[in-house]
């Protein structure tokens, strides 16, 4: 009974260990990237799409096979502006911190 309980603890914890760096590492990082991509993609497309209509092209014709080529250059332009998003995302985040640290090490400094 004691080792069938002590067993159950440790798998216990090995699963909340796992799913607590999931969450915390890649998974975080993919599911933001895939986020990021659909907004970009679909404000992409819906603003293609407005613009055809707005020149009088049938919605139709634009969404079926005949543009397939404009959908897959949509979706790798997509995938470009996420990547430099994304990039610059990472930027800005590491100049906060690194300004952060400046404001500490100038009060410090102070006293």
């Amino acid at each position: 009974m004691r080792t069938t309980k002590l067993a159950f603890g440790y798998v216990d914890k090995f699963i909340s260990y796992i799913l607590k760096h999931i969450v915390k590492g890649r998974f975080r990082h993919h599911a933001e990237y895939i986020g990021t991509f659909a907004l970009i993609y679909l404000g992409l497309a819906g603003g293609f799409i407005a613009f055809t209509m707005f020149m009088g092209i049938n919605p139709t014709l634009i969404v079926s096979v005949v543009a397939a080529p404009i959908w897959i250059g949509i979706v790798f332009l997509s995938n470009r502006i996420t990547k430099i998003a994304i990039a610059l995302k990472d930027v800005d985040i590491d100049q906060n911190i690194k300004e952060e640290e400046d404001v500490i090490i100038k009060e410090d400094s102070k006293f």
